[in-house]
């Protein structure tokens, strides 16, 4: 049996951006979550994550407004995780 590499990107979202950590301190916005993944998925992603720190930092819901823009423009599978209570 041949196993096929799959390429799935982890996008962290702070505040309904995507963001870059450093030893996950000192985030900075590289950019939409949803242009984002985009960008991936026409480089070949197989699927996507996105790990909202928002919801998880401040123990709070996943806001549904990024994710449906997402949606609208990712045609690949992807998974949001964070603020699970």
């Amino acid at each position: 049996m041949l196993l096929r590499k799959r390429i799935i990107p982890a996008i962290d979202v702070l505040n309904d951006k995507a963001v870059k950590y450093v030893q996950f301190r000192n985030p900075t916005i590289i950019g939409d979550p949803a242009v984002l993944g985009r960008t991936y998925a026409e480089a070949g992603a197989d699927e996507l994550i996105y790990l909202d720190t928002t919801a998880s930092l401040k123990n709070d819901e996943v806001k549904y407004d990024w994710i449906q823009r997402v949606a609208e423009q990712v045609y690949v599978p992807f998974s949001v995780i964070g603020g699970m209570k």
